[in-house]
């Protein structure tokens, strides 16, 4: 009986400590389950979307400075509060959000999404699917390039 005890103490140490790291984290309210809520588009239903989206680029700021989707804004979890003011500046409730990244396996885009999201749950919020590249593709596609 004692070491059955000795276990159970230790489980219940091991949850307290989980959730205090959990609680103290810096990014806690990012792991929610807004994340399952975050639609995708395709560069095709982008291309034919009725209203023009907001482009936020998720990269980092050389691959943004480097070329990016005509009229994108830069929008990274890297300066948040510096370029948060110029996404709010541009942003108009009505309009679709269209976050992307450098591809599939990217989760930059998710988490802008999430965050964004989490501070504006009416948004009409996408993420770009295949990110930056599939865009590129799409745009070679057609045969036109507008970076």
């Amino acid at each position: 009986m004692g070491l059955s005890i000795r276990i159970l103490q230790l489980v219940v140490i091991s949850a307290c400590l989980a959730l205090s790291a959990w609680r103290l984290h810096p990014d806690r309210n990012h792991f929610n389950l807004a994340h399952w809520r975050i639609a995708e588009i395709t560069a095709r239903e982008l291309a034919s979307l009725n209203s023009v989206p907001l482009l936020l680029d998720a990269r980092e700021e050389e691959a943004f400075a480097q070329k990016h989707m005509p009229g994108a804004i830069h929008l990274s979890g890297q300066k948040w509060d510096d370029e948060l003011p110029t996404f709010l500046g541009a942003w108009q409730p009505e309009s679709p959000v269209v976050i992307y990244c450098n591809g599939q396996s990217c989760g930059a885009s998710k988490l802008v999404a999430l965050r964004l999201l989490n501070d504006l749950p009416a948004a009409n919020i996408y993420v770009l699917k295949g990110g930056f590249p599939a865009w590129e593709a799409f745009q070679t596609s057609l045969g036109t390039s507008k970076l």
